[in-house]
């Protein structure tokens, strides 16, 4: 082979050598894989489709290690179109060549068949699968997006075409709001935890309404990170109503199904954030055309009022009403002075009349009678209280006299005499004495002992 022998040769070639081209060495790279490789089968994912106006398809195979692009005319496509979707895992027919104007190797593919989902979108199902069974994915879950919100975050590249889209489609319109790019990786192995960090500054944003989190658009490898799951649960437990615009229009991610609203790219978010401004603008406007016509019609009622009155004055004589309206004045003014008078007199009337009663009811006027009610009662009561005394003191004498007579001594006196046994007990019955008891018998000048036989 000529490549073979050009590169054993030594650098130090003589001058006579033939030099090659480009082109001639691209065409014998092609020609040596065309013919030691030729025909294969190669399995592989299909990546970064992209259908071309021709009919004709162009793609990446891949796997975990490499990647080769692959191209499938339109008449070779036909009978496998169903299998060519991206992420899609197969098993691709062809023969190996290399495209000479871009100087790259890529396998033509004649015949295609489906060697089971793709490892992205069979992860994507699984997580999707999981999360929406936690009811993540729920509708109850959505919050309402404000109608027309003043200050939004957009989680996004700062460098990339997207936020740029986003912010002219919003202020080209005439929305005045905040709008604070928060910037953060979109792709690649670090773009979730560095999502992750751009959500926890949004958090700290005071008076947040909105937050958008997305990019353009791109394949199913440059979106994996929208499917990072730690990502998908902290975007759906976002406090504030989230817009998830990822730039795929065909397929989703899973924050499409976390977000409050899924928009197809960055400018649809927009869009649709912008059509409350545009709403509330066009009410306005049509209220303000309302007021203003309302008030011209005021105004024009107004001014035919003014007329009218401005006639009926003139017909009126205002000088003549002027003059009998003071003339009654000065009547109702006679009229009040009199009344007042009137009401003054029958009130000093009433006065005086009350000023009598007081007088004659009055404590001085009356505490002499009330003294001489006092001395008789006085002396009623002395006399009885001194007649009660006396009644006491007889009757006391009559008790003392009684109870005197009555008395031991006095009773001994008139001859009796009281017979007790020797523990002083009085011996009132015969019947209760037995032979040989002593007796004590006491007179009234003293006692005798005695036995019974």
């Amino acid at each position: 082979m000529v490549l073979k022998n050009t590169m054993d040769e030594s650098p130090s070639a003589s001058a006579g050598e033939r030099i090659l081209t480009v082109t001639d060495l691209t065409r014998q790279v092609k020609n040596l894989l065309e013919q030691h490789i030729g025909v294969c089968w190669v399995r592989g994912e299909i990546s970064n489709l992209r259908p071309a106006a021709s009919g004709h398809y162009y793609f990446t195979l891949k796997d975990s290690g490499a990647q080769l692009s692959a191209v499938a005319f339109r008449g070779n496509a036909a009978g496998f179109l169903p299998v060519l979707q991206e992420g899609r895992q197969v098993l691709a027919f062809g023969e190996v060549s290399v495209y000479e104007a871009r100087g790259s190797y890529q396998l033509i593919i004649r015949h295609m068949m489906d060697d089971g989902v793709g490892r992205i979108q069979q992860e994507f199902e699984r997580l999707k699968k999981k999360l929406s069974s936690e009811g993540l994915f729920d509708a109850s879950r959505k919050k309402l997006l404000p109608a027309i919100p003043h200050r939004i975050a957009f989680l996004t590249s700062p460098t990339g075409a997207a936020v740029q889209d986003f912010i002219s489609n919003l202020t080209g319109k005439g929305w005045r709001g905040e709008i604070l790019v928060i910037p953060a990786l979109v792709q690649g192995a670090d773009a979730p935890a560095s999502l992750m960090d751009g959500l926890e500054i949004a958090r700290s944003i005071s008076g947040l309404e909105l937050l958008v989190m997305g990019r353009g658009g791109g394949s199913l490898e440059d979106l994996a990170c929208f499917n990072n799951e730690p990502l998908v649960r902290a975007f759906a437990e976002f406090p504030a109503p989230t817009i998830s615009a990822v730039g795929h229009e065909i397929d989703f991610v899973l924050t499409d199904f976390a977000a409050d609203h899924r928009a197809e790219t960055p400018t649809a978010a927009a869009r649709h954030i912008l059509q409350g401004f545009l709403d509330f603008e066009q009410r306005t406007q049509s209220a303000a055309a309302r007021l203003l016509h309302n008030m011209e019609q005021e105004l024009r009622r107004l001014s035919r009022e003014k007329q009218f009155l401005h006639k009926r004055l003139q017909g009126l004589r205002p000088q003549r009403i002027l003059e009998n309206s003071a003339q009654q004045l000065d009547e109702l003014s006679t009229r009040m002075q009199i009344a007042f008078v009137n009401q003054l007199r029958s009130k000093q009337h009433t006065l005086q009349e009350r000023f009598l009663q007081l007088s004659h009811n009055s404590p001085a006027g009356q505490l002499p009678h009330l003294e001489a009610r006092f001395q008789h009662a006085h002396a009623r009561l002395s006399t009885a209280v001194d007649h009660i005394l006396h009644q006491a003191r007889l009757k006391s004498n009559s008790l003392r006299d009684r109870l005197s007579s009555a008395s031991l001594p006095r009773t001994l006196a008139r001859g009796f005499s009281v017979v007790t046994d020797p523990s002083g007990k009085v011996v009132t019955c015969a019947s209760a004495l037995s032979r040989g008891d002593v007796l004590c018998n006491r007179f009234v000048d003293g006692e005798i002992t005695s036995r019974v036989e």
